[in-house]
């Protein structure tokens, strides 16, 4: 059973989704890659972790998340956004950098960067 849960941030309202054993959807309510929101709103343990996490991010209070993810794409997806994950906080890296370490096109990466089905988690 899938869960959902709202909450602010200093950035706009985002949504959450559980698949009740990691995070599996984050996006802002209106964005491209926001879940569908079906039935009513739940939170379940991983989503109150993910909240937790949330709030001491925007705090200023946490560079990395321990929340569990599961992220659904293609094997290159999940290279560009395994790649994206390890980028440490605050560090910036373009497109090209990153497309050079996997051996790929920084189009081919920015458009993988542009599907993370889980925003801010892995940005």
């Amino acid at each position: 059973m899938r869960c959902y849960f709202k909450i602010p941030t200093p950035c706009g309202e985002f949504v959450l989704t559980s698949d009740g054993t990691a995070v599996c959807a984050a996006d802002f309510v209106d964005g491209k890659n926001a879940p569908p929101l079906v039935g009513l709103e739940q939170k379940d343990s991983i989503l109150e972790h993910a909240v937790r996490e949330l709030e001491l991010y925007f705090a200023g209070k946490l560079r990395e998340f321990t929340v569990p993810i599961h992220t659904a794409g293609t094997p290159f997806q999940q290279r560009v956004w395994a790649g994206i994950a390890g980028i440490p906080y605050g560090r910036l890296v373009r497109y090209g950098e990153l497309a050079a370490s996997l051996k790929s096109g920084p189009r081919a990466v920015g458009g993988a960067t542009g599907r993370t089905p889980v925003s801010i988690f892995i940005p």
